[in-house]
């Protein structure tokens, strides 16, 4: 399996034309439609504005996905510019760019490792781990793993609280986050100044927020799925956890575009020097890494279902 990396060298090198066309068309189309949102929304056109919002919310994704390649540094040749570009995002993501990188570096690490999980991931129990707790931790984990939380009540919680707050308490790292956190606090109120609080919230919280709901479920169904392979930090070896325990979402068009091909998960993880606007080729070129099977709808929807990870079982299961 070690080949497969190998296979993918020839894909890494990234082309800054098309890079800077990417930023540039995703950031051109994310003010648009929140500009669009705005004038809707104070004209009472309310069914419009729901329509637009919704594309506002999946420009918002595009715009993560770019900050997600500037932090892997493959959307550019240039480190600078990856860290520009990555850093210019964050006025709309509004996610501190060095800590959620140092984050999402930790998740890359020890992908579906069992054994590991902490930063950057969805947290998932063994049946044995559960089966060990208390009836109040218990409740607690089966709180934190009901879709209604995961989906509705956890973006809000990480993406307007958690990411407020440094992942990791490094000097660099919590200057990054008060910063941001400083930069962000100064351009919302000039905006809510001269636009009011209510235009701000509806042109540009409600996007994100759905976003976050849209991001979240995406980074959960990445590696929690039905046929989904976790590792003991033992068994664990990088390209073959790359391979089973990551999905392949082969998501419909305008959907590929706006998700930046980050559906391609499982090419993402084997090698993140891959720019996202070459994971497509590479499945469709490299032979090893196009075999998988991609996600069936169905298969998408009860991914919600799987809360603990089974040893005897070799798999994710439900809580009876």
């Amino acid at each position: 399996m070690t080949d497969i990396k190998n296979d993918l060298t020839a894909y890494q090198t990234p082309n800054t034309v098309r890079s800077l066309f990417e930023f540039a068309i995703t950031l051109y189309g994310t003010l648009i439609f929140i500009y669009a949102g705005y004038i809707l929304w104070a004209g009472a056109n309310y069914l419009l504005y729901g329509l637009v919002t919704m594309v506002t919310s999946l420009f918002f994704i595009r715009m993560f996905t770019i900050q997600h390649d500037c932090s892997h540094e493959s959307m550019f040749k240039s480190l600078f510019l990856n860290r520009l570009v990555g850093r210019l995002c964050i006025l709309i993501t509004t996610v501190p760019y060095r800590s959620w990188k140092a984050e999402h570096d930790s998740h890359h690490d020890h992908v579906v490792d069992i054994e590991k999980i902490g930063l950057g991931d969805v947290s998932l129990w063994t049946l044995e781990k559960y089966e060990s707790k208390g009836k109040v931790q218990q409740t607690l984990y089966r709180i934190y793993r009901n879709p209604l939380f995961l989906l509705v009540i956890a973006p809000f919680l990480y993406f307007f609280l958690r990411n407020r707050v440094p992942a990791i308490y490094d000097r660099k790292i919590i200057m990054s986050v008060v910063l941001t956190n400083i930069v962000l606090l100064v351009m919302y109120l000039i905006l809510v100044y001269y636009l009011g609080f209510w235009a701000v919230f509806f042109s540009m919280i409600i996007p994100a927020y759905i976003a976050g709901i849209i991001g979240v479920g995406l980074f959960y169904v990445q590696h929690q799925f039905p046929d989904a392979r976790w590792f003991t930090t033992q068994e664990w070896s990088h390209v073959q956890a790359s391979i089973e325990g990551s999905s392949l979402l082969v998501l419909p068009q305008p959907l590929e575009w706006f998700t930046y091909n980050i559906g391609y998960h499982h090419i993402h993880h084997v090698d993140s020097g891959v720019p996202a606007y070459r994971l497509k080729q590479c499945y469709q070129e490299v032979e090893a890494v196009g075999k998988k099977r991609p996600l069936t709808l169905m298969e998408i929807l009860s991914s919600f279902r799987l809360r603990l990870w089974s040893r005897e079982q070799n798999k994710l299961i439900g809580i009876n």
